[in-house]
């Protein structure tokens, strides 16, 4: 019923004669598209800055997975070099007792020749 009474204000107004004029629902439609286009375009931005930061924050994500592989195979290559460096050093006091030994040998049998020799 309502609609109708609006409908004959309208017609008994001459609102179809006057539909190029702005009516205050026109005007404020028009005041209001282009800030429901800004706002678009602000949640465009935002949704652009937020995919962005997404973005950003997977490969900072992708950057710290990487390190932290090339640091714990840098503790175990570490850990491994450590343990190569004492079995080199265990076999090097070896190598230097075995030498000790040969040349406590060397020195007992030329003290030998030398006391034949002199036989």
């Amino acid at each position: 019923m309502a609609r109708f009474r609006f409908a004959r204000f309208m017609l008994g107004t001459g609102w179809q004669a006057n539909r190029s004029a702005r009516s205050p629902r026109r005007k404020a439609m028009h005041i209001l598209r282009p800030a429901m286009n800004q706002s678009d375009k602000r949640d465009e931005e935002n949704a652009k800055r937020l995919e962005a930061a997404v973005a950003e924050l997977q490969a900072a994500l992708a950057q710290l997975e990487r390190t932290v592989a090339a640091k714990l195979e840098d503790e175990l290559s570490s850990a491994e070099l450590e343990e190569e460096l004492a079995v080199m050093q265990d076999d090097r006091s070896r190598l230097a007792l075995d030498l000790d030994a040969a040349l406590a040998r060397q020195n007992a049998l030329e003290k030998s020749r030398d006391e034949v020799l002199r036989r």
